[in-house]
């Protein structure tokens, strides 16, 4: 069976960005990244690895870094409220 647009999910999403990233076209598996959550799909985990290790990998170290401050926030406070 074929994906629908709609059916798109996280684990295709952070497929595509992987393979952006290894194509060095980064800006567009950022811009892909950055409007996950327009798309109703919630960033996981891996998502964020993959984007973080496409960014230091291509040498945007301070965006690497910016995301994964804002990565490692966002855990801390969902820890927050499920505690």
């Amino acid at each position: 069976m074929q994906k629908t647009r709609n059916d798109l999910d996280i684990i295709t999403f952070t497929i595509m960005i992987h393979g952006m990233c290894k194509a060095c076209m980064l800006e567009k598996a950022y811009d892909l990244f950055c409007k996950l959550k327009f798309k109703g799909v919630e960033p996981d985990c891996a998502a964020y690895t993959t984007m973080i290790s496409g960014l230091n990998r291509g040498g945007m170290r301070t965006e690497a870094n910016a995301l994964n401050r804002f990565y490692q926030k966002a855990r801390a406070l969902k820890r927050k409220r499920i505690s």
